[in-house]
């Protein structure tokens, strides 16, 4: 009787450990998702990574938990496109390589836009360039939300700039520093300047020792927080948006369920059309920025002149890219232009 009562007593204390472990024991972990950043963490890139994971989280109840890599840690920009393509990696916001197809990289197209309310018409949802890359993307095994932007490009110079209003009439003997980026080259050259194309690395010694007077490729925060030692006026040309695309890996959304997907189409529609907004605030606050600090000028250009700039490079440049780009998609692209700014 003893043994029989012993034995239900250890019985029934197993069984309560078990209750008592079943009800410590975490919850099971959702589903982990890879979300690559181009920026360190506090930029606004990353931020709106940040905002996405926990949107994302909250709506799916952590059936998804996005795992978010600041500052390029899984590879460069051109390895996460080929990591997004192949499944490596699931979400990005992303720089986009031309040599795929050069249609995806048509956000750096020279005054693809010329103002902010004209880069809300041209990289709106449903658009014609949002219609050509969802087709360039989708034989790429790649998902495309839209575009992310970060800020226009102008130009940086040491010294004043002759004739800095007239599209194509020279702007003095300042070399400019252009990325290796034909149509970018073309674009700087129509609009009167003489050029180099030294790598990136080498363009701030250059400054210094007066190999090149000036530079562009960056937005006026970078050139405020990383160039006032070597130039003092800051020309708003507003050439091209330094953007990215939103893209996701086609092998992980077509695994997700249509109400995971809809969460994700829904927050980054609201952080594409977010950056518009914080690009142009962050371009307004660094300009006042450059312009506050003793001994440097801002020198803004009129809505007016900036689409007078654009007509001038979409008229000369442009067709100097039937061949890189496609005749039909830029026709299309200015007539779309044309009719929705």
């Amino acid at each position: 009787m003893k043994k029989a009562v012993s034995l239900i007593l250890a019985l029934v204390m197993v069984l309560a450990c078990v209750v008592v472990a079943s009800a410590e024991a975490p919850a099971a972990e959702g589903r982990h998702l890879k979300w690559s950043a181009n920026s360190p963490e506090g930029y606004p890139d990353y931020e709106s990574a940040m905002r996405i994971k926990a949107y994302v989280e909250e709506k799916t109840n952590g059936e998804i938990i996005l795992d978010v890599y600041p500052d390029n840690i899984l590879g460069d920009w051109t390895v996460v496109f080929d990591e997004i393509m192949e499944g490596g990696i699931d979400f990005t916001a992303t720089s986009v390589p031309d040599y795929y197809d050069a249609r995806i990289a048509a956000c750096t197209l020279p005054y693809l836009t010329a103002t902010y309310d004209e880069v809300a018409a041209v990289f709106r949802k449903g658009g014609y360039y949002d219609k050509v890359l969802e087709e360039c993307y989708e034989e790429l095994n790649v998902k495309y939300f839209g575009v992310y932007c970060d800020g226009y490009c102008g130009i940086g110079v040491q010294g004043e700039l002759e004739n800095p209003a007239e599209p194509g009439a020279p702007k003095g003997s300042s070399i400019i520093r252009v990325p290796p980026n034909q149509s970018m080259i073309l674009a700087v050259q129509d609009l009167g300047f003489n050029y180099s194309s030294i790598p990136y690395s080498d363009t701030y010694t250059s400054l210094q020792t007066g190999v090149v007077q000036g530079w562009c490729g960056g937005p006026v925060s970078q050139h405020y927080g990383q160039w006032l030692d070597v130039e003092d006026h800051y020309y708003d040309y507003d050439i091209w948006q330094e953007s990215r695309h939103f893209i996701a890996s086609m092998d992980t959304w077509n695994s997700l369920t249509p109400e995971q997907q809809q969460i994700f189409e829904d927050i980054i529609a609201q952080e594409a059309e977010l950056s518009i907004t914080n690009a142009a605030e962050n371009d307004a606050k660094y300009k006042d920025l450059y312009e506050a600090e003793e001994g440097y000028e801002m020198i803004r250009f009129t809505d007016e002149e900036k689409k007078a700039f654009a007509d001038h490079c979409r008229e000369n440049v442009w067709p100097q890219l039937n061949d890189l780009y496609g005749e039909e998609f830029l026709t299309e692209l200015l007539a779309d232009i044309k009719a929705n700014t």
